[in-house]
């Protein structure tokens, strides 16, 4: 079968076996065997004439072969960038389980609430070490919501692109919600952006992102999860993104909306 990606949402479309129509248009064709620029060097003109300008060719030439990878791994770095700093982030625990990591100079940011966060910031204090938790006195999910909503306006534009918009905030996928927390705070909190309603967002995105009706995208199949994790600043992103087959009608045109 071939297959047709839609990166924006991470879905991966299969179409079925019957004889491709206009669907083809969206077809890759195999890329050509990779050349690499050492190989080029020795084909392009006998040693004792190669020169500067011909390696600037080749190189160029290289580098628009769409079977070279070197653009796809520097994407890679970029999504593990900051490896080296994750030992400034401190683990941000809640009953026991860490759910995140803050950064230590954004945890001077915190201090002043008192009444909504702890500090252990010895790091033989406990099994955790130096860690951040919420105040013993939010019990429940929905206090604690409150409260640590109430310091997200409070620090202003120290966390930019509020969209009150809410993500749980788990140890683990399926896991207890301790609370939920305003997806442009997530990566300041180090906490994993986990969906609750991971279909019902596959359907959304699939008739925004490509026009495909709910009761097509209803059948995707869910064929696993990539993570990555990306540190820049105070920041710790912890992302998981959801991967799904969905096989397609060879008539269907997927177009943007």
């Amino acid at each position: 079968m071939s297959r047709l990606h839609l990166l924006t949402t991470f879905v991966t479309f299969r179409s079925s076996p019957s004889p491709p129509l206009r669907i083809i248009r969206f077809l890759k064709r195999s890329p050509p065997a990779r050349r690499s620029i050492v190989a080029g060097l020795h084909s392009a003109a006998p040693a004792a004439c190669f020169g500067w300008e011909d390696v600037l060719r080749e190189a160029e030439a290289a580098v628009n072969d769409p079977s070279d990878l070197r653009g796809y791994f520097q994407r890679v770095w970029t999504c593990n960038r900051g490896s080296e700093l994750r030992r400034q982030f401190i683990p941000f625990v809640i009953d026991g389980e860490v759910v995140g990591y803050i950064h230590e100079c954004f945890v001077n940011h915190l201090i002043k609430f008192q009444e909504v966060f702890t500090f252990l910031l010895d790091k033989a204090s406990c099994a955790h070490g130096a860690h951040v938790s919420l105040h013993s006195s939010l019990k429940i999910p929905e206090l604690r919501t409150r409260a640590v909503g109430d310091v997200i306006k409070s620090l202003g534009d120290l966390i930019p692109g509020i969209r009150n918009e809410l993500y749980p905030v788990t140890s683990s996928f399926g896991k207890q919600i301790f609370f939920s927390l305003e997806r442009a705070a997530a990566p300041y909190f180090g906490i994993k952006p986990f969906g609750i309603t991971c279909k019902e967002n596959l359907v959304k995105e699939c008739e925004e992102e490509a026009g495909i009706p709910r009761f097509i995208a209803e059948k995707a199949i869910s064929v696993g999860a990539v993570s990555y994790i990306d540190t820049e600043g105070y920041r710790f992103k912890r992302d998981v993104l959801f991967c799904y087959d969905l096989e397609l009608p060879m008539v269907r045109l997927i177009a943007s909306n």
